[in-house]
């Protein structure tokens, strides 16, 4: 079904500012609208995680018994790296949330500095969780090689 003349007139005169103020073309339009609404998403599950993993952890050390201090160490052991999981990935959900945001916001009224922000912490991200990928892969390996020396 063809949409109406004002609706595609309004949506040529959109698509040639986009083209004009941002310099992207409509193919690259829809994949950023894309990416800016499962980045939403995929921030905001993160985002859940992290707090339930936070709430878990806490509810852990309240119900905690404080008289089996074997028991109790251990438990410490297990919220610190819970802890330390959150630490590492609170990181990278914001700054995905950040991409997404801008990202909506500067397609939806076009903004290049919102874009270029919004590309930077696209970056960020995904520099961050290379780094991320390498030590895990890092630890990996001295994990197969320590292995191997038994």
């Amino acid at each position: 079904m063809d949409d109406p003349d004002y609706l595609t007139d309004e949506r040529d005169h959109w698509e040639n500012t986009y083209q004009r103020i941002l310099n992207i073309d409509d193919f690259t339009f829809e994949n950023l609208k894309q990416m800016a609404r499962w980045g939403y998403y995929l921030s905001l599950a993160a985002f859940a995680l992290l707090f339930l993993t936070t709430l878990a952890s806490a509810l852990i050390l309240v119900l905690t018994p404080h008289f089996w201090p074997i028991r109790f160490f251990g438990i410490i052991g297990f919220i610190a790296i819970l802890f330390l999981f959150i630490g590492i990935f609170s990181y990278p959900a914001h700054e995905l949330y950040q991409f997404s945001t801008l990202m909506k916001s500067a397609l939806a009224y076009p903004h290049q500095g919102r874009f270029n922000t919004a590309m930077q912490h696209l970056k960020n991200m995904l520099r961050y969780m290379g780094i991320l990928a390498i030590v895990f892969l890092s630890f990996c390996i001295l994990i197969f090689v320590g292995w191997l020396a038994l």
